[in-house]
């Protein structure tokens, strides 16, 4: 399993009405996390721990089975009282970020994949940066 270099946190569109928002949340923005999978069964119980071990805690993880053909969904399944579990059928690659972001409600976007770990303080890191920075639409690490 590889550490990504380059993830990227974006700033919602602002014309989007997020159902979870900062002030349902505390003073602190909520991220949300996206992760399409596809035949990952050996590395996804990995990558979801890696955002659930986040030390910046408001967030939600959004993961979608893109029609796995392995043990990918049962994996993902064992977390489903921590994340929420979308899944089609049918390999949908080109549809998975749409769908992922449909399902989104933070107020920042960030993207995983399910062959990657984020070391513990990545989020923090990022939404300080962001929180410090007005003018930042987007940061990577």
């Amino acid at each position: 399993m590889k550490e990504k270099r380059f993830q990227l946190l974006i700033l919602s569109p602002p014309e989007r009405t997020w159902g979870i928002n900062m002030k349902n949340k505390g003073d602190k923005p909520f991220v949300s996390v996206i992760m399409p999978c596809y035949n990952h069964e050996n590395y996804v119980a990995q990558s979801i721990e890696s955002v659930l071990n986040q030390t910046y805690g408001h967030f939600e993880l959004i993961v979608l089975d893109n029609g796995s053909t392995d043990r990918s969904y049962e994996v993902m399944k064992r977390y489903e009282d921590r994340i929420r579990i979308l899944h089609v059928d049918k390999n949908a690659i080109f549809r998975s970020e749409e769908i992922l972001v449909k399902n989104a409600s933070g107020d920042y976007i960030a993207n995983m994949t399910s062959d990657d770990i984020w070391k513990p303080d990545k989020l923090e890191k990022q939404m300080k940066v962001l929180a410090g920075n007005p003018e930042i639409k987007a940061c990577f690490s």
